[in-house]
């Protein structure tokens, strides 16, 4: 899957409070020690948000925009894989 570090990142905010609370004042230093792409932690850097919440829904709608959709057998239909 891609962009696992944004869900990672989306993940600690909800089980670690003391992350949660610098990710929402310090997104720098709440990011500093992960092991994020520069692709990830630029969107998490400029995704705006009120609250856990809405942080949490723009992470997952920016993903969605940006990971193409799988072909499977299933999804495609049978007749386009024969």
């Amino acid at each position: 899957m891609k962009y696992e570090g944004i869900q990672l990142v989306v993940g600690l905010a909800l089980t670690d409070p003391g992350f949660f609370g610098t990710f929402m004042s310090d997104r720098p230093r709440a990011l500093a020690h992960l092991s994020l792409s520069e692709e990830e932690a630029g969107v998490l850097l400029r995704l705006p948000g009120r609250d856990l919440q809405d942080v949490s829904r723009r992470a997952d709608r920016w993903i969605d925009r940006h990971t193409p959709p799988v072909k499977t057998a299933i999804a495609a239909g049978v007749h386009d894989w024969l």
